[in-house]
Formats: structure tokens, C-alpha cells, sequence
């Protein structure tokens, strides 16, 4: 995939492999957080909550 987007791109392939794995991590990790925020919006019945230790 690397080589590939160097010969597409007018970049070398260094730079390309230097910037390639925050690119694409934020493009894992961004829906990763907005999925779990959507599906913790439920709230907790036990009268706790979540900065509050027993």
C-alpha cells in the first residue's frame, strides 16, 4: 500500500512511511472513541458516579 501511494503521490517514500501510521491510526481510533461514547450513554441506577470510589 506504501509503494503504491509513493508512485501516486508526488512524495517520497520515506515521508510516506514516516506519516502513513498516525494517518491511518487516527482514522481507527476516531470512530473507535465516537462508537463507545454512543454506546455508553446509558447511566449507572447504582447512585455512583464514575470520578466516585467506594
Amino acid at each position: 500500500m506504501t509503494a503504491l501511494l509513493a508512485r501516486i503521490l508526488p512524495v517520497s517514500f520515506e515521508t510516506l512511511i514516516l506519516y502513513m501510521p498516525s494517518f491511518l491510526g487516527s482514522l481507527i481510533v476516531i470512530p473507535l472513541i465516537l462508537i463507545g461514547r454512543a454506546l455508553n450513554q446509558t447511566t449507572r441506577t447504582d447512585g455512583m458516579g464514575t470520578d466516585q470510589r467506594p
